[in-house]
């Protein structure tokens, strides 16, 4: 009898504690939380489709900027409030001030970050970096693409708000971080049939602190791809995703094409921004159709989305 009381002393008590998450009162109790992504609209001619977002995490930071955790979601649609992460456990937060940053696609193939995990640890020295698969030059490493692995779209988000005092729905606008080049060559004077191009594009542009800014220490990398020409069509064509553009950039891109997979040979180099319309707003365009012209006289002119420069030279 007398260990019976026990038991029933025990379990209300444990109720009793309790008691504060049950009623209205929830201060210190862990409260749902559910994540709503968007396309913020970039750029409508490359909208976010199906398999763009092969995943997405959340870093979730205090109301000081110290990291507390990360949150996975895997191949997570768009517009639907998610309550779970990818392993199915409910997302939940104590009340209080947070911060959130969002990065896509954070994986091996594509991109890593470095999350200071000690506290004192603000998260502008906090870093993504995108992967790279060996050099092409001391310091330089190489972001291989082909046409059907091109590198994945990445993806930024961030987002401060209170936990416990609303609908508890956090809602990110995505924005994109990366850029799509159409390349196409015509009138090339010296190419055979099936003869073999690269095609690069070097910049500095491969590392972000997690306020979305350049990183304060240069990560230069060099997207590559190779394409073959076709003599039936008189055509050479390339696409590549690069990632942030923009004016004033300490190492402004170079698009560079060599003849042949080995980069001895070079045929094209030129500063990509200069070839450019300089009232693009690079926020809001995404998606680059670069024609580049082989003239008889030794020209080259080069139209980027309607934008012309004549006279180039090589």
């Amino acid at each position: 009898m007398n260990r019976t009381k026990y038991f029933c002393t025990i379990i209300c008590l444990l109720l009793l504690s309790l008691s504060s998450c049950i009623k209205e009162d929830v201060t210190g109790c862990a409260q749902s939380v559910s994540f709503t992504f968007r396309d913020s609209g970039n750029d409508p001619h490359w909208p976010i489709g199906n398999g763009d977002l092969q995943s997405l995490t959340v870093y979730v930071f205090d109301e000081n900027d110290n990291y507390i955790k990360s949150i996975q979601f895997t191949n997570p649609g768009l517009d639907t409030p998610y309550t779970k992460d990818a392993s199915d456990n409910p997302i939940a937060l104590d009340p209080g001030a947070y911060s959130f940053v969002v990065w896509s696609n954070v994986m091996p193939t594509a991109y890593n970050v470095d999350v200071k995990q000690t506290p004192p640890c603000p998260r502008i020295e906090d870093y993504l970096s995108v992967a790279t698969q060996g050099s092409r030059s001391a310091g330089v490493g190489i972001v291989s693409q082909t046409a059907n692995l091109p590198l994945a779209r990445l993806f930024y988000s961030e987002k401060d708000t209170i936990v416990g005092n609303g609908s508890n729905n956090v809602v990110f606008d995505l924005f994109e971080n990366s850029n799509l080049l159409n390349i196409k060559v015509v009138g090339l004077p010296f190419s055979a049939e099936n003869s073999m191009y690269t095609f690069i594009v070097e910049d500095s542009n491969g590392k972000y602190n997690f306020n979305n800014d350049f990183g304060d220490v240069l990560h230069d990398v060099a997207y590559q791809t190779v394409s073959t020409y076709t003599a039936a069509a008189d055509t050479l064509s390339a696409q590549l995703t690069v990632l942030k553009l923009a004016q004033g950039r300490q190492n402004p891109p170079q698009l560079v094409i060599y003849e042949g997979p080995n980069t001895v040979t070079q045929i094209f180099n030129a500063n990509l921004l200069d070839l450019i319309n300089p009232s693009t707003d690079f926020n809001k365009t995404h998606v680059y159709d670069i024609l580049i012209e082989y003239r008889p006289d030794g020209s080259i002119v080069v139209t980027i989305n309607g934008w012309k420069v004549n006279d180039i030279y090589m």
